[in-house]
């Protein structure tokens, strides 16, 4: 059993110097407590037969179950902000903003499983597993069986024949399996209630002078709702050359996401009740994996031990239920209209807006461009990609008309390539490791640009901008024409859009090992290490591999990948520390 307490609390200070300013001060307290319970019993069995032949079997059960409970509230407007005073009491802060809540959740998990293992002469293996579960999370019919299957063999060391000269040791390895994401919120199988004085409370009788309690439906539930599952096919070799002086592992696989969890939006006539969790779509994911390193003790003295690792893979939505081709991410309220897209034949977490075509940099490019809201000398000019019908249909022809029509994707967030160098020198007692990672074709929608760059709220904006701005001095810039009333070129375009490849040092560690120092100690290392010490790149952001951390607790962060919010960047660390043995 697990048991877990949560306490949360917190003073807030006006913020009179942020964009959105509070001028309120509060107190909050939050406690939690949740309790996980899990029960296994498993019954396992090894042999060994006729010599070469080894079986293990294993079968088990597994039962865990949650449960959460949390109680919180809050006031505002304190008449002091004295330490002594953070309490949740009215005879200190406004009466009318109090705020008081409970809430809780639970849930649990069921699963029977199954493993065998199978070895011949130690060079043919195959393992299989098979597990059913079933989570209340989903309807109570929704249980569903899981198998993994691998297959490997080899090791060429124990054999008299050697395909190429200097091999060591080779297996080929394939693997099949099915896993599954029960990712969503807890009764997502149920509609669920709710309320409170600012939204189902209300004055029925007419007295206006009083409230009557009420709660509504809060979140809409579906117990049709099944898991996710992630189909996975895979194939590999590892190679080794010269008595592991030389290592080659290289993967390919193909993984399929069949029925994607998204809380696919309602209509308007649904009311506000939050929509649940359904099973919208298909994607696909394909790709390879590449390592290679090299490891060799030059001499007495030095050792060198190098390393290089390849990624690539393409990711496909290929399938949407229903008659729709696309639907969009929720989890953020852009200011500027929808900026992501899920769309089919399309990456998932793509960029949704219109296509920037440069400025208009003369009255003669406004009369000769596609009839478009706004369009004004020094504004961002957009292309006439598409068109409607009579029905709403798209033509795929442009109409001299800057519309929805001529939205779509803009972008991806998924790199051409990421790859890594591991480097490792060892000499005398001195030693030296470092390792640099690269994406490269990677995009970020740099959300930023509506804040330092259109400079809403009227605060700071980046410090090019005065530069690099379109004016009559200046009809070569790069940024809009500095302009209060445009709000026409910040609707989301593909000017929101930056290549951010980047080469980024992640880590470098130098070391010195001490000769043996009497009876104290067995052994002494000191070092000094820094993370991320230097990034290269074109983005104009703070970093070009920005978090999805809080859009929506990470729920759907796979659909917000690549948007650059703010969050806060990659740290600069330098470390200092001893490893010592006595």
């Amino acid at each position: 059993m697990i048991f877990t307490r949560i306490t949360q609390a917190g003073f807030a200070f006006p913020t009179f110097e942020n964009r959105e300013f509070n001028a309120s001060n509060g107190w909050n307290e939050n406690w939690g407590t949740g309790t996980t319970m899990t029960w296994t019993n498993t019954l396992a069995y090894n042999t060994t037969f006729a010599e070469n032949h080894a079986l293990q079997v294993l079968v088990g059960y597994e039962a865990i179950q949650g449960k959460y409970r949390n109680i919180g509230g809050s006031l505002a407007n304190y008449f002091t902000d004295n330490i002594n005073a953070w309490y949740l009491s009215t005879g200190l802060a406004d009466p009318g903003s109090r705020v008081v809540f409970s809430n809780g959740s639970q849930s649990a998990l069921a699963s029977a499983f199954a493993k065998v293992d199978y070895t011949f002469a130690d060079k043919y293996l195959v393992s299989a597993t098979i597990r059913r579960d079933g989570s209340s999370n989903f309807g109570n019919e929704n249980t569903v069986f899981f198998q993994h299957l691998a297959l490997a063999g080899g090791q060429a060391r124990k054999h008299s024949y050697r395909i190429l000269i200097g091999l060591s040791d080779l297996k080929l390895r394939f693997g099949y399996g099915i896993t599954g994401n029960q990712r969503v919120p807890g009764g997502n199988a149920f509609d669920r209630f709710g309320g409170g004085p600012s939204s189902t409370f209300y004055d029925i009788n007419g007295a206006n002078n009083a409230i009557v309690t009420g709660y509504a439906l809060t979140n809409r539930g579906n117990p049709n709702t099944k898991w996710e599952q992630n189909i996975s096919t895979n194939a590999g070799v590892d190679v080794s050359l010269w008595e592991g002086k030389i290592n080659l592992v290289v993967d390919v696989y193909n993984r399929t996401i069949d029925g994607l969890l998204f809380p696919a939006a309602n209509p308007g006539t649904a009311g506000t009740a939050a929509p649940a969790f359904v099973n919208i779509g298909k994607m696909t994911n394909t790709g390879v994996d590449l390592g290679l390193d090299y490891k060799n003790r030059i001499s007495r003295d030095l050792t060198i031990d190098l390393g290089l690792t390849f990624s690539q893979y393409r990711n496909e939505i290929v399938s949407i239920d229903g008659s729709s081709t696309s639907f969009f991410p929720a989890g953020f309220d852009s200011r500027i209209g929808v900026v992501g897209i899920n769309q089919l034949g399309a990456s998932i977490s793509s960029f949704y807006g219109f296509t920037a075509d440069g400025l208009f940099r003369s009255d003669a490019e406004v009369e000769s461009h596609a009839e478009q809201d706004g369009a004004s000398v020094g504004r961002i000019r957009f292309k006439d990609i598409d068109g409607f019908d009579d029905d709403g249909k798209l033509t795929g022809i442009p109409d001299g008309v800057i519309d929805d029509a001529d939205k779509g994707v803009i972008g991806d967030p998924h790199p051409d390539f990421v790859a890594g160098l591991t480097l490792g020198f060892t000499f005398k007692n001195f030693d030296f490791s470092a390792f640099l990672f690269s994406s490269v074709g990677n995009e970020v929608f740099n959300y930023n640009k509506v804040f330092d760059v259109f400079g809403l709220f009227n605060s700071n904006v980046r410090k090019d901008l005065l530069t690099e701005s379109f004016s009559a001095t200046n009809p070569n810039g790069t940024y809009p024409l500095l302009d209060v009333d445009d709000t026409f070129s910040q609707v989301p375009s593909s000017f929101y859009v930056e290549d951010a490849s980047y080469v980024r040092l992640k880590t470098l560690q130098i070391g010195y090992t001490f000769p043996k120092m009497g009876k104290t100690f067995s052994s002494l290392r000191i070092y000094v290490q820094g993370q991320n010490l230097f990034t290269l790149t074109g983005y104009s952001g703070l970093d070009p591999a920005p978090s999805n951390f809080g859009v929506q607790d990470g729920i759907n962060g796979d659909q917000w990948n690549g948007y650059d919010f703010g969050n806060y960047p990659a740290n600069k660390i330098f470390m200092f520390g001893v490893n010592a043995a006595f």
